[in-house]
C-alpha cells in the first residue's frame, strides 16, 4: 500500500469559508435597498398626485417600482435562509476534514509504532466531540486495531466527500438566486429608471421633486448592480475554491 499522509487542505477550505462571508456580506447590501424603493414609490405617488393626469404614466412607473422592490426583500430572505444553511454546511465540513486529518494521522502513528490502542486514544484526546466513541476504541484497538482505523478514516472520507457535494448544491441554488435577483431587480430597475426619466422629460416641469425622483432611482439600480456584480464575483470564487479543494489526495486516496 502507498504510504498515505493526512489531507492538507485547510488553507483552501479557509479560502473557501472566507468568500462565502464576502457573499453574504454582499447580498447583505440589498436589504437596506428594500426601504429606499418604498420611500422613493412613496414620494412619487405624492408627486404623481400632484402633477394629476400627467403624472399617471409616471405613476404606472413607480407603481412597478413598488412591486419590485417588494419581489426583491422575497428574494433577500429566501437567499438568507439558504446562506444560514450554507455556513452550517461549511462548519460540518471542516470538522469532518478535520476528524480525517485525525483518524489519518492515527492510522500512521499505529503503522510506525504498532500500537494502534494509543494511537486511537491520542486521536480521541484531540477532539472533544468525539471523544467517546474514539475512546471506546482505544480500548477495542489492540494489534489488527491500525486495520480499523484505516476503516473509520475511509468511512470519514465519504462523510467529507458527501459535504462537499453538499456545497457545490448550494453554492448552485445560490447562483440560481442570484440569477433571479438579476432578472426581477437589476435589469429591471435599469428598465424603470430609463422609462422614469424619459417621463420627467416629457411632463417637464421644472419640478426638482421629480427630477430628485429620477436620481434616485438611478442611484438605486446602480447599487443593484454593484452589488450583483460582487456577489457574483465572490460566488464564482467560492465555486472554483470547492472544485480546487481535493480531500482525497494521498491519504484519503490510499485508505484501505
Amino acid at each position: 500500500m502507498t504510504q498515505p499522509s493526512p489531507c492538507t487542505q485547510m488553507d483552501k477550505i479557509r479560502s473557501v469559508a472566507s468568500d462565502a462571508f464576502d457573499l453574504n456580506q454582499a447580498f447583505a447590501g440589498l436589504k437596506p435597498l428594500y426601504g429606499v424603493g418604498r420611500l422613493l414609490a412613496l414620494n412619487a405617488a405624492s408627486a404623481c398626485k400632484r402633477l394629476g393626469a400627467q403624472g399617471r404614466a409616471l405613476n404606472v412607473i413607480m407603481l412597478e417600482v413598488g412591486k419590485m422592490t417588494d419581489q426583491l426583500n422575497e428574494l433577500v430572505g429566501e437567499v438568507n435562509s439558504q446562506f444560514a444553511s450554507l455556513v452550517a454546511a461549511i462548519a460540518r465540513w471542516m470538522r469532518d476534514v478535520r476528524t480525517l486529518d485525525l483518524f489519518l494521522d492515527g492510522a500512521l502513528r499505529a503503522r510506525s509504532a504498532r500500537d494502534a490502542g494509543s494511537a486511537a486514544h491520542k486521536v480521541a484526546s484531540l477532539d472533544r466531540t468525539h471523544q467517546r466513541r474514539w475512546a471506546r476504541m482505544a480500548a477495542e484497538c489492540d494489534a489488527p486495531g491500525e486495520r480499523r482505523l484505516w476503516e473509520v478514516a475511509g468511512d470519514m472520507r465519504g462523510r467529507v466527500m458527501e459535504d462537499l457535494m453538499e456545497l457545490q448544491a448550494w453554492a448552485g441554488r445560490l447562483g440560481g438566486q442570484l440569477d433571479r435577483i438579476s432578472l426581477v431587480a437589476t435589469r429591471q430597475s435599469k428598465y424603470l429608471a430609463t422609462m422614469a426619466k424619459v417621463e420627467v422629460g416629457r411632463i417637464s416641469r421644472g419640478e426638482q421633486v421629480l427630477d430628485t425622483l429620477v436620481t434616485g432611482l438611478e442611484d438605486f439600480s446602480a447599487r443593484i448592480s454593484k452589488i450583483e456584480a460582487t456577489a457574483r464575483d465572490s460566488l464564482e470564487r467560492m465555486a472554483a475554491g470547492l472544485s480546487a479543494v481535493d480531500c482525497t489526495t494521498e491519504g484519503a486516496k490510499n485508505v484501505a
